[in-house]
């Protein structure tokens, strides 16, 4: 009986199998039947598409949802695998909300390699004021000039709490012109004196592009009675940023058992929940930070942790120019925080430096520098396509730097909990500072004769001397107005 009975249920089981394969077989039949069948000519393409998919349309929106998630990881991974990978990845997942990012993290780390944390960071500025501030530009005329007229462009500034004096030269930048350019002081080259609150230094910019520009009939920019230039007047100055920040060292115990009794009692308007926020010695044009991986309080790492320090620079939110050379950043750390600097330069971006006598004691190295920094936009806007405005945004408005740490767990005697430890980091960089641009537009000859000869007074003909004359009858009185 039951042998009866297993062979009843290897019987029921064929038929089920059966069942099912001639339903999957009739399935097949009715799609032939269907991609086969002539198009009615009276039947729509969406009803054609409809009959011949309509089957398949579970497993069709399937595939376009894992085709959009792939994407969105590969745009993660982009962004986390950093270089011109990770510039494009920023592209891509530049309209994404924070969260999405933040989801997908740590895939892009996984798939990337990376292992230690990216960080976000806060700087309390000394004050917010910009260093040196320019006004919009003057154009030496309000009318166009005539073809081969020189151009004269001026901007006034002011310095605003300038920490000390700082050598600055002055930059021009005409469309198309390759011609000789005069500039304020020796060569453009002049000193932007220290300001306080109570006096401010003011100082000209002049850019004077003394060939002008000759009018070209089949240029696209203007019109058929004129040429449109556009231009900049800037400055390139010296500038700093120097920034502290305090860690709290603790023992293994502590960190894990008493971590939110060691927090409410550090009263430390610079700790931000478990984050240490610098504080900026002074004003200045590139926020500089100092953070940690680990949140407050620190503690010696476990076996499997790798502790990271970071110093991060990046643009002040006032600031219209950008930070066009980066010369050095210096990092001072007490004893009590070991930076790994013996690694390989693909591991660690600082160096030892002898602190003899001096502030610091670590510096960063200078291939960061080269590679990751100070690189010729134009080389990359050919290389890689991109526009100035982007090279600049990539390489220039936020650096990271890093490298791994350790910190030991000793705590004096007398200090119950915590031990706090200050840092100090210093940046110095070349700034460029640039006015709002300007349009110089340019006449030819002929719409320069139909000008002047329009204007039928002499008080009109003589505010445009610099291409009309005015011509006098023999009693002296205004005939007309003519070019030059």
């Amino acid at each position: 009986m039951a042998e009866n009975s297993g062979d009843l249920g290897k019987f029921r089981r064929f038929r089920e199998g059966a069942s099912a394969a001639r339903e999957g077989v009739s399935r097949v039949n009715e799609f032939s039947k269907t991609i086969s069948r002539p198009i009615d000519a009276r039947e729509t393409l969406g009803a054609t598409l409809t009959r011949i998919f309509g089957p398949f349309r579970n497993l069709i929106i399937i595939l376009i949802v894992l085709i959009i998630v792939g994407s969105l990881i590969y745009g993660i991974y982009l962004v986390y695998t950093g270089g011109t990978a990770g510039y494009l990845g920023e592209q891509i997942t530049a309209n994404f909300p924070p969260e999405v990012i933040g989801f997908f993290k740590t895939i892009g780390d996984t798939l990337s390699g990376k292992t230690l944390t990216e960080t976000s960071f806060d700087v309390k500025q000394a004050e917010v004021t910009r260093n040196v501030e320019l006004n919009r530009p003057e154009l030496s005329q309000k009318s166009a000039y005539k073809s081969g007229q020189a151009i004269t462009v001026t901007a006034k500034g002011i310095t605003n709490n300038l920490l000390k004096d700082s050598n600055a030269e002055t930059y021009c930048e005409l469309e198309d012109y390759e011609g000789k350019i005069t500039k304020n002081g020796e060569d453009g080259k002049f000193v932007l004196h220290a300001s306080t609150q109570n006096f401010k230094d003011e100082f000209l910019l002049k850019c004077v592009f003394e060939d002008g520009l000759k009018y070209e009939k089949s240029r696209v920019k203007g019109s058929e009675n004129f040429n449109s230039y556009s231009g900049k007047i800037g400055l390139y100055y010296e500038a700093s940023s120097e920034s502290q920040v305090i860690f709290y060292l603790t023992n293994e115990q502590l960190k894990y058992e008493l971590k939110e009794k060691i927090l409410e009692g550090i009263k430390d308007p610079n700790l931000k929940g478990t984050t240490s926020v610098s504080q900026s010695l002074y004003n200045s044009p590139m926020e500089l930070g100092i953070v940690s991986t680990e949140e407050q309080p620190i503690g010696p790492k476990d076996e499997e942790d790798e502790y990271e320090i970071q110093i991060k620079l990046r643009k002040s939110s006032l600031e219209n120019g950008y930070m066009s050379n980066l010369k050095a950043v210096y990092l001072y750390v007490p004893d009590q925080i070991i930076i790994h600097s013996e690694l390989s330069a693909e591991k660690c971006d600082l160096e030892k430096i002898d602190s003899t006598g001096g502030d610091y004691n670590y510096k960063v190295r200078d291939i960061f520098l080269k590679d990751q920094v100070n690189v010729d936009c134009k080389i990359i806007m050919t290389q890689y396509s991109l526009s100035e405005a982007d090279c600049i945004s990539f390489y220039k408005d936020t650096i990271t730097i890093k490298c791994p740490v350790s910190y030991t767990p000793y705590i004096p005697e007398g200090i119950r909990m915590v031990n706090p430890i200050t840092l100090t980091a210093k940046a110095e960089y070349v700034y460029n500072l640039q006015s709002a641009g300007f349009v110089a537009m340019v006449l030819p000859v002929e719409e320069q004769v139909y000008q002047c000869s329009s204007f039928n007074t002499l008080e009109k003909c003589k505010a445009e001397s610099s291409y009309c004359k005015v011509v006098s009858n023999a009693d002296g009185t205004f005939k007309e107005c003519q070019a030059l």
